[in-house]
């Protein structure tokens, strides 16, 4: 049987789907660099737009694995609910309802 991770290394995975999913950004940079093969435009606004692209979804990504990576363990508090039946108290027995026919 395998041992858990303590992290795992879906960063990558997570950051190309992430970029899949926002593919229409893309679009526009794919724009960009058609129209400096078609009018010479200048191939600075393709990297912008490319970087526009990239940038946003690799920070969300990391803060996402960073905040995936935290320890979300909490001490063990008691039970204060009055009606949970894991407060040790006395449970009540089934049959002794003074109205019961047994």
């Amino acid at each position: 049987m395998r041992k858990p991770q303590k992290h795992s290394s879906g960063f990558l995975i997570s950051l190309v789907f992430n970029l899949i999913m926002n593919f229409e950004v893309a679009l526009v940079a794919i724009a960009l660099l058609i129209l400096h093969f078609v009018i010479d435009l200048p191939l600075i606004f393709f990297f912008i737009a490319l970087g526009v692209w990239i940038i946003p979804n690799l920070v969300i990504t990391l803060f996402l694995f960073v905040l995936a990576g935290m320890d979300t363990t909490t001490e063990y508090r008691d039970n204060k609910n009055p009606y949970s039946n894991g407060n040790n108290k006395p449970q009540i027995p089934e049959n002794k309802n003074p109205y019961s026919k047994s």
